[in-house]
């Protein structure tokens, strides 16, 4: 079977890592992958790592507004000829693939990663010509059957996943004190892994962290991520005199040998499709402390393996992280409940097994 996957990002972030491990393992289960991705995009060199398990086809997208996609895709579909159009990506992308394809008798799956809302009469033009949508959380498949109408019998919920096997490095080398300059007497650190946008909630919540900080003056707060609210989040903290607390270290490659260092991960966001790094981190050992949005609610047990917050309650939020400083014994009991509570549902053989049997069902149908 020859399946042609799309992505259109630039960075590596959750989503692109996701593409990089299907098709690592559709390689295994000997599906023939292309990967369609931009001339500069970090995913096409991580691909070109991969030993031959991928072709790639570099092709320029330039996002909504992109007038000429929709020539280009049908000429590189064409001559490429694949059974199946994997698309990953959206902001346009998701738009014109379908389409395309369909209008070459090609059949397609878009891959929805995130629980914004949409506009339901654009929604159902972009997924109607779709042979199957994959949903990641519980609440997006949700959103595309009830709020947008989908038919229940071609939306497919298949989540995200980590390599377990992969994690089981050996993290014995410097400490995040040394890693990061931080003072010595340094006795707690907790990480926010995520892109510095504006759904991801730093800015809300660290209008809330003085309290914690003057509780816990040792505690230190490690931001790890890029974005466009680089420079609007440092002048907050500089404005909230966190810098002693709170640090910016922009995006780290090298975040699974990292994550087992951190004594508590915090996921503030407003809206997330499930969250990668909440999966990371809880493959490591190391318990969260998130909102109950979107598929988050998948991932983080309550006071099994992390704490949920009511949306937005940041009173709670900041409760929640001073309780897990304050009392190690909890802290313990979700850590070591973290790895197995997730290992079946959300490890990559689950994730790739999914993603096949789609494959081969659209294929059957056919």
């Amino acid at each position: 079977m020859k399946v042609m996957h799309l992505e259109s990002g630039n960075r590596f972030y959750g989503g692109a890592k996701q593409v990089l491990e299907l098709i690592s393992g559709l390689k295994e289960k000997k599906i023939d992958n292309y990967l369609l991705c931009r001339p500069r995009s970090i995913i096409k060199r991580k691909a070109q790592e991969l030993n031959k398990k991928v072709n790639i086809i570099e092709m320029p997208m330039a996002g909504d507004i992109d007038i000429f996609f929709f020539k280009r895709l049908k000429k590189i579909l064409k001559f490429y000829s694949p059974q199946i159009l994997h698309v990953h990506s959206r902001r346009g992308v998701d738009y014109y693939s379908g389409w395309c394809a369909k209008s070459l008798g090609i059949k397609s799956v878009l891959t929805r990663r995130v629980d914004s809302s949409e506009i339901k009469e654009l929604a159902k033009f972009k997924y109607s010509p779709y042979d199957r949508v994959i949903a990641i959380s519980k609440s997006i498949q949700e959103h595309l059957i009830d709020n947008i109408g989908l038919s229940s019998s071609c939306v497919d919920y298949v989540p995200s996943g980590v390599s377990f096997d992969s994690l089981l490095e050996d993290n014995k080398d410097d400490s995040l004190k040394d890693i990061f300059n931080l003072p010595k007497d340094t006795t707690f650190i907790i990480g926010i892994i995520s892109q510095l946008i504006k759904r991801k909630g730093h800015i809300d919540i660290f209008h809330s962290l003085s309290k914690l900080i003057n509780l816990h003056p040792k505690v230190q707060i490690i931001c790890f991520g890029d974005g466009r609210l680089r420079k609007k989040i440092l002048s907050r903290i500089k404005k909230l005199n966190l810098e002693k607390n709170v640090h910016l270290v922009g995006f780290r490659s090298d975040m699974i040998k990292l994550i087992p260092k951190l004594d508590l991960v915090i996921h503030p966001a407003k809206k997330e499709g499930l969250g990668l790094s909440i999966l990371e981190s809880l493959s490591l050992g190391v318990p969260v402390v998130a909102f109950s949005v979107g598929g988050v609610k998948d991932v983080v047990l309550d006071r099994v393996n992390g704490i949920l917050v009511p949306p937005f309650d940041k009173i709670k939020f900041i409760n929640s992280i001073d309780e897990l400083i304050s009392i190690p014994s909890l802290r313990f009991f979700l850590a070591n409940n973290s790895r197995d509570s997730i290992k079946e549902k959300f490890s990559v053989n689950t994730m790739i097994k999914g993603n096949l049997e789609i494959y081969n069902k659209i294929m059957r149908d056919s």
